[in-house]
């Protein structure tokens, strides 16, 4: 769980210029309790749902919306819609309506850099 952690942590830490270094190890600690009772790895589909970290109308869910206002984070500097999965077996991501892209599977690791050209999408004003 912790390689998946800090997976998505570094991968939600990439919009963020500069990101604190408190920030990361406050999100990773806060995802760490979210899945800690979540985490299947014998059955990595179960509860899938439960282990995202979601934007939806340029709105973070609760932990997102949480840590970034721990740090006075703007959550403009995030695409407007995103799921981020993080799974036993792998670490995925969609932006708004594109295909689903895998940053971590367990067969191999994939490098970080959230395609900000692929779609850009307008920034909302917090």
């Amino acid at each position: 769980m912790h390689k998946q952690i800090e997976i998505a942590t570094q991968f939600l830490c990439s919009y963020i210029p500069n990101c604190p270094q408190e920030f990361q190890d406050y999100l990773q600690a806060q995802l760490h309790l979210k899945l800690q009772h979540s985490w299947y790895p014998q059955s990595p589909q179960q509860a899938s749902a439960y282990r995202t970290v979601q934007i939806l109308n340029y709105k973070p869910d609760q932990l997102l919306r949480h840590c970034l206002q721990q740090f006075n984070i703007p959550y403009s500097l995030f695409p407007a819609e995103m799921v981020l999965w993080i799974d036993p077996d792998s670490v995925s991501y969609r932006l708004a309506q594109s295909y689903t892209t895998t940053l971590w599977t367990q067969k191999k690791s994939i490098s970080i850099s959230p395609p900000r050209t692929f779609m850009q999408l307008p920034q909302a004003v917090n």
